[in-house]
């Protein structure tokens, strides 16, 4: 089973996850960051302009200006990210009502309760400094080609 993310969302965790990777170095350039990552640089400056008025990273005007964490990466969530973006947490669609009537219907209710369940609680322990050390691990020019499909 696969969590299907859209790619609003999937640009937006790549952006934070090049700020996580880059913290410390002042300001990063919405130029440098759709560079890296190869998303288009409005679609960054959109994405990162939603994240800033969530409160997960702050803006700096002027020649020397970009974006920059507004928390330590150990304190920024996956869901946090995410929720910036989606109305639903991308939980897979529960399937229509099975045929057998309503006893049916509601032991498979069961399953998927646990299945948001268990996806809510990854998105939430999943921290950004998480995701930033595995990209360090992957790519040594910090380009974060991750599709974010979580399998359960």
């Amino acid at each position: 089973m696969s969590l299907r993310l859209t790619t609003r969302t999937t640009d937006g965790l790549k952006a934070m996850v090049d700020l996580a990777l880059h913290e410390g170095q002042g300001p990063i350039p919405v130029a440098a960051i759709a560079k890296r990552q190869g998303i288009p640089s409005d679609c960054v400056g959109q994405l990162l302009h939603r994240l800033r008025r969530a409160g997960l990273v702050t803006a700096a005007r002027g020649a020397h200006g970009g974006y920059a964490l507004s928390r330590p990466p150990p304190q920024v969530s996956v869901a946090d990210i995410i929720q910036v973006f989606e109305t639903t947490t991308g939980r897979p669609a529960r399937p229509l009502a099975l045929e057998g009537g309503q006893a049916a219907d509601q032991a498979t209710r069961l399953v998927w309760t646990r299945i948001e369940v268990a996806i809510t609680a990854a998105l939430a322990t999943t921290t950004l400094a998480e995701l930033a050390a595995e990209a360090r691990r992957r790519h040594t020019n910090h380009t974060v080609n991750h599709t974010y499909t979580f399998h359960i």
